[in-house]
């Protein structure tokens, strides 16, 4: 567990990612064995990541990263491929972007333990925010009316970029790498549980929803 955080900041990432996965499973047509892959591989990384098998250790010349972020790529090739997202009610596909509002108020929260530098978190480069507050906006909407299909394919490239974008300043800022790029300190708690599911679990289901929904929005648009 990520040294000196809060219980209520490590139990509010198993509650967001709880809903994230709940939100993901409402969003597609899975196949009976979907679930209990994802949460097999949550729990999996969970005891590696408690167990410090990610840890970065003074001497290390590779980065850990990958093996948490492989795994949900294949799996997110494979659900594409396979399209788990045809009948998608798109209410639920947006709902599933919520879960970043309350992630940027934690990032900000680890950031001012130092445990993530500060430009991962709204006050610096990360624009994430705007999408979490923003389907908040638009599923208020469509409880009242209809989105446009152009705005809303529009809302999912910008959201996809500002997630890779964030994602790419997770990789550049861990500790192996942060020097380097010039960043104020390491981002050390995206290796410890229960941080650890944002990169393993909801990154990769927040991706995953805007390019099946782009995929999706572009053909009916």
């Amino acid at each position: 567990m990520t040294p000196d955080l809060p219980l209520y900041l490590s139990i509010s990432f198993l509650l967001i990612t709880a809903y994230v996965i709940f939100a993901f499973v409402k969003s597609n047509n899975l196949k009976k064995t979907t679930l209990p892959i994802i949460l097999g591989w949550s729990v999996l990384i969970c005891i590696l990541a408690y167990n410090g098998v990610y840890h970065y250790t003074e001497g290390d010349t590779y980065s850990t990263f990958p093996l948490v972020m492989a795994p949900p790529a294949l799996f997110i090739i494979y659900l594409i491929r396979n399209k788990f997202y045809k009948n998608r009610d798109v209410r639920w596909s947006t709902a599933v972007h919520i879960v970043r509002f309350p992630v940027e108020l934690l990032l900000f929260e680890l950031a001012i333990r130092e445990l993530l530098p500060m430009e991962m978190t709204f006050k610096g480069w990360n624009f994430d925010i705007i999408p979490g507050i923003t389907s908040i906006l638009l599923l208020l909407w469509m409880q009242y009316g209809a989105v446009h299909k152009k705005l809303l394919l529009g809302w999912n490239i910008l959201g996809l970029f500002f997630i890779l974008f964030i994602l790419t300043n997770g990789f550049l800022s861990q500790e192996l790498l942060y020097k380097n790029f010039g960043y104020t300190v390491p981002n050390t708690a995206i290796t410890y549980f229960p941080i650890i599911l944002l990169g393993g679990v909801i990154v990769p289901i927040v991706i995953y929803t805007h390019i099946s929904d782009i995929i999706l929005l572009a053909k009916k648009a």
